[in-house]
């Protein structure tokens, strides 16, 4: 609630701006408020295209000189060059838009995706686009904002198995259980690349000294109060009557919207800042806070030292964002200069971007901005809901209580240091759950009985364990028990499998034991034969339709929280012990 004994509005109980949340999520500040109203995007403008000087004519082809018996050569034809903005526009097609292509001589290419840290229908796009460089262009080098440049590459070497995936091949299981965890929210699009290709390399481009400084909490109100105060401060008499009604009513959120809308500054400042599509930059937001602080002396607004302190931390939080714009560019200069061969991808939030291309000019490289098509025309579907952000934030699993990684991400006690740990066991997991679930449908009507198919089952099991190299360094010196099988409720259906999986201290991160089930869907065992691309395509697809990711619900009836394993097995975790 904003109330006080004064009646002037405070903090207590109201959410951040829709402003604050967007520079949170896109820039992976901290705290996670609710996502921002859906709004109609205006038409995306088109790319700002900085044209590389003329080049001179190409010397003539020279002549050969008649030589008595020797074979006529034909001149050998010269190659079209592809201009940049060609194959920026190629990459982006029905996926994204292209927002600047500076082209110059100098290589390699730079092609910076932008992002809202949020938005797994973004990162699905991103995907898509960045399996198109990998595929046609030779991408091999992705360059992460939130990994740190001193650091190692990702250590991605787990999950690469030979045959190694190739692409345009038809999707295994791994593939489809990690575009599984993409479509949850729980990877992003650099790290689903660097999973599937043995030969993608995901290098850190961020600097962990810039992350030194976090504001106090009471900070991120700062730019919400300023605006409060000073509509207030200027408000008319016949507005305040109405302003009063609405907050002795106790209705303080529409108090809030009635003041920062009675006012013109307040209300452009809002829209500015806010803006899902027209996004501001950091030093945009370091000009808005001084407007801020200026509007509020002018209009003698009924601020305290402690709001002038909380705005002064953010600019000086602001002023950091910043300078990682910076380090993000020199450290994929670097490496850029040290793969002269393909194009480098990098990812940012969208709050760098300003800063990054103004850099990266001033560098003399070729690069392009794309925008996935989900931020450029404001989209907020598939947004990770507030509480699965701010969990993602902290190191742990997205999924809510109940899903099988809420059971591996340490919720239960301080978060593990190593989470790829926690994601490489899930996806295991999830592909053992798969394995069991099709093996358990094809062979359904060919036992007599749900306990011929349970013995038939522990056989296909132990086999598993025992030759597949990937899931012995996983379930080793684990036990992994097929506990029942449960008959379909028709005929489309598969039979359900229970399994358990005792192992004391299992990697440090499960509980003792876990018993999953898992299920197939739709009327067949096997799973739709699918490229890489069209598995993206359907997740997108997906995705569209649903307003967040990993809300805070739960089964009808039940305790149970059901989720999909991939996109042909739902898996739940019904029993936890230890």
């Amino acid at each position: 609630m904003r109330a006080n004994a004064r009646n002037t509005p405070t903090t207590t109980g109201y959410l951040a701006l829709t402003f604050i949340t967007l520079f949170g999520l896109i820039l992976g500040g901290c705290g996670a408020p609710a996502a921002p109203e859906p709004t109609t995007a205006p038409e995306a403008a088109e790319a700002e295209i900085i044209e590389a000087p003329t080049l001179p004519p190409p010397p003539p082809t020279p002549v050969l000189s008649e030589t008595v018996g020797a074979t006529e050569v034909p001149p050998t034809p010269t190659p079209v060059p592809i201009m940049l903005d060609d194959l920026a526009a190629e990459i982006a097609e029905e996926v994204g838009v292209v927002t600047t292509v500076v082209e110059t001589e100098a290589e390699p290419v730079i092609f910076v995706f932008e992002e809202r840290h949020d938005s797994v229908l973004g990162q699905i796009e991103i995907a898509i686009m960045l399996n198109r460089l990998y595929t046609d262009h030779n991408l091999r080098h992705i360059g992460l904002e939130g990994h740190m440049a001193d650091e190692e590459p990702l250590d991605l070497a787990w999950a690469h198995r030979e045959p190694y995936y190739q692409p345009d091949q038809i999707i295994t299981n791994r593939e489809d259980v990690m575009t599984q965890t993409l479509q949850e929210g729980e990877i992003g699009s650099a790290e689903l690349i660097g999973l599937v290709y043995h030969d993608v390399v995901v290098d850190g481009i961020d600097d962990a000294g810039l992350y030194a400084f976090d504001p106090p909490e009471e900070a991120w109100d700062a730019p919400d109060l300023y605006l409060y105060y000073i509509a207030l401060a200027g408000m008319s008499d016949a507005n305040r009557i109405t302003w009063q009604a609405l907050y002795d009513a106790e209705q303080y959120d529409a108090a809030f919207e009635f003041a920062l809308g009675s006012d013109e500054f307040t209300s452009e400042m809002r829209e500015k800042l806010s803006d899902p599509v027209d996004i501001v930059s950091i030093e945009e937001w370091l000009t808005a806070l001084d407007e801020l602080q200026a509007q509020a002396e002018a209009v003698e607004a009924d601020l305290t030292e402690e709001h002038a302190a909380s705005l002064e931390a953010m600019g000086e939080y602001f002023e950091h964002v910043s300078q990682r714009s910076g380090a993000m560019v020199a450290a994929a200069l670097d490496l850029a200069a040290a793969y002269p061969e393909a194009p480098l991808a990098m990812t940012i939030g969208a709050l760098h971007t300003a800063r990054v291309v103004e850099l990266l000019t001033d560098a003399g490289v070729s690069f392009a901005v794309i925008r996935p098509l989900s931020l450029a025309e404001g989209d907020t579907a598939g947004l990770l809901s507030a509480e699965a952000y701010q969990r993602k934030q902290q190191g742990l699993s997205v999924a809510p209580d109940g899903w099988l990684g809420s059971y591996l991400d340490g919720r239960r006690k301080p978060p593990p240091v190593v989470d790829q740990e926690r994601y490489e066991i899930e996806e295991m997991v999830r592909e053992l759950a798969q394995e069991l679930a099709q093996e358990a449908k094809f062979m359904y009507h060919y036992v007599e009985s749900p306990e011929e198919l349970k013995s038939f089952l522990q056989g296909f099991l132990d086999e598993v364990l025992s030759n597949d190299f990937a899931y012995m360094g996983i379930f080793y010196p684990a036990t992994v028990t097929v506990v029942k099988v449960i008959p379909p409720e028709n005929s489309d259906a598969g039979p359900t499998v229970e399994f358990r999986i005792d192992y004391e201290g299992f990697m440090h991160l499960l509980p003792q034991s876990l018993i999953i089930r898992a299920s197939t869907i739709g009327g067949t065992h096997e799973k739709p034969q699918v490229t890489l691309v069209e598995r993206l395509t359907q997740a997108r697809d997906e995705v569209k339709t649903q307003a967040t990711i990993s809300e805070e619900s739960t089964e009808e009836g039940g305790e149970t929280r059901i989720q999909m394993g991939c996109s042909n097995t739902a898996i739940s975790v019904i029993e936890v012990g230890g």
